[in-house]
């Protein structure tokens, strides 16, 4: 058609659908458009000439022009819910964190990381092209998909660290990417994929095409005159519009919809209380954003924590080698080694640890010392222990209580070197302390900061004395080992706890 090459002729516009409704007798043109490129207000009076001169005289048309805002996260959340809703099996074990956007300029290439499995089978189906099309139709540029080989993680790499900056920038950050998960959708006002709805409370900038979700606080009826011209006469007609506000996790989000004619009366059935999702764009309004819905819908919705992609246990030791362990109490000379053994302790292996940080707190507090031990069928076989250099000084009243002081510590390796080490020493073993909470939730927290999983089993020796010993006046290590008859010599030092909670262990299970 004549018109459509004239339209594609303006720079920076694209025609995005057209909708007729032969009923109201309306038509709703919706275009993408580049702000660098394309004035609005410029031109929208030209175009709506040219849709007008296409249709019977009774029509009334309509024009919306979105702008097309290149945003990385915007971006990256279409093709996520692209890829979750129409190629499934792309979508196996695939994240948000497996899109790679470089833009430049007009031009995005697109790099999708996918199971090594479904590589070859989505390339020869021309799933790089289905899913450009999908961002071309919804998006202003010029996007190349290319699909990746997801490779499997084969070791941690080990570069020298010279101070905390750059060990800091070395440990990779775990977060959780707020997503939620659209589901029992009743279509109100337009109809449009919902899929996944972002947290709107970290959005900071204009943004459009995306999704809101949330339950209604607010939800007012209001009126507003719009001008229509018809055969060179204008008249003014009054239509209904909403404005609303919602809440999601204690935020809150204001905004309003202006629905088509056929639709005015369908919002009357969203009550305060419902929970509802809307699709539009955020505005800056009066130097707050504030969201324009063009479509809503009643539905259900849930967070989506998008897959934590763990690495795998290293292949070999990087930096601290376990060293082998023997004890003369361990020797046959004075009869069986696994004597008084449970079963349980034969079949299974464990990795007793402690432990030294400097405080209490383990989001804030770092470890200086990490102690363990092995024990095999029964047996105490190996040791794992390093000082490690904190990026803070030592507190004083820890020097005091460990002996662990700067000197000590000044050219030990830092965590992101010593980790990866004990997380291949730990794996396929249960997990041992006194007082395990305390240890853990150090291991917990580093491990999710540089992906290492510890979902080990948990045994704690305070808990299984506190089950079996009775009538000891208080169950600390050192109470328990003199009542056992377990030497504990250099407390509050970890390989020393470490040696001598295995020992105790042993004798309690």
């Amino acid at each position: 058609m004549d018109i459509l090459r004239q339209l594609e002729s303006y720079e920076g516009l694209k025609l995005k659908d057209v909708v007729f409704s032969k009923t109201a007798r309306n038509c709703m043109a919706t275009f993408l458009y580049n702000p660098t490129l394309f004035v609005v207000a410029d031109k929208v009076e030209e175009i709506e000439s040219l849709l007008k001169s296409i249709f019977p005289s009774d029509v009334v048309v309509e024009t919306k022009f979105v702008r097309s805002n290149l945003d990385k996260a915007n971006i990256a959340l279409f093709i996520l819910n692209t890829i979750t809703n129409n190629f499934p099996s792309l979508a196996k074990n695939f994240s948000i964190d497996d899109i790679k956007l470089t833009i430049d300029g007009m031009d995005i290439l697109v790099d999708l990381y996918i199971d090594a499995q479904v590589h070859e089978f989505s390339a020869k189906s021309g799933r790089e092209d289905d899913i450009a099309n999908k961002l071309k139709e919804n998006f202003f540029g010029n996007f190349k998909v290319v699909l990746n080989k997801k490779q499997d993680y084969v070791g941690e790499s080990v570069d020298a660290i010279a101070d905390s900056k750059e060990f800091q920038e070395s440990i990779k950050f775990f977060e959780n990417k707020v997503l939620y998960t659209i589901t029992n959708v009743n279509h109100i006002v337009g109809k449009v994929e919902y899929n996944m709805a972002l947290d709107f409370s970290k959005v900071q900038d204009t943004l459009s095409d995306c999704v809101v979700c949330g339950t209604v606080t607010r939800m007012d009826k209001r009126t507003y005159m719009r001008k229509t011209t018809r055969n060179g006469r204008t008249t003014e007609q009054e239509h209904i519009f909403y404005t609303f506000s919602i809440v999601n996790d204690g935020k809150y989000l204001s905004g309003s919809i202006f629905p088509r004619v056929a639709e005015e009366k369908k919002l009357e059935v969203v009550e305060v209380g419902r929970r509802v999702a809307m699709f539009g764009k955020f505005d800056n309004y009066k130097g707050r954003l504030n969201f324009t819905a063009s479509a809503l819908c009643v539905c259900d919705f849930d967070k989506y924590v998008p897959p934590v992609k763990f690495k795998h246990v290293n292949e070999h030791y990087h930096t601290i080698t376990p060293e082998p362990y023997e004890d003369f109490e361990q020797s046959n000379m004075f009869g069986e080694i696994n004597e008084g053994v449970s079963s349980e302790g034969l079949s299974k292996d464990y990795v007793v640890f402690d432990f030294e940080t400097t405080g209490l707190e383990s989001t804030k507090d770092e470890i200086i010392e990490i102690g363990a031990v092995k024990i095999s069928k029964g047996k105490i076989v190996s040791t794992f222990s390093t000082f490690i250099k904190p990026t803070v000084p030592i507190p004083q009243e820890i020097t005091e209580l460990t002996h662990i002081t700067e000197e000590m510590v000044a050219d030990a390796p830092a965590i992101n070197y010593v980790l990866p080490d004990f997380y291949k020493y730990c794996y396929g073993c249960g997990l041992v302390a006194h007082n395990i909470a305390f240890d853990y939730g150090f291991l917990s927290a580093i491990g999710k900061k540089m992906l290492y999983n510890f979902d080990n089993p948990q045994y704690d020796t305070m808990v299984l004395a506190r089950n079996k010993l009775k009538g000891i006046k208080n169950y600390k290590l050192g109470t328990i080992c003199e009542y056992l008859g377990v030497s504990l010599v250099g407390a509050h030092r970890a390989v020393n706890d470490c040696l001598a909670t295995a020992k105790v262990f042993l004798k309690l299970i």
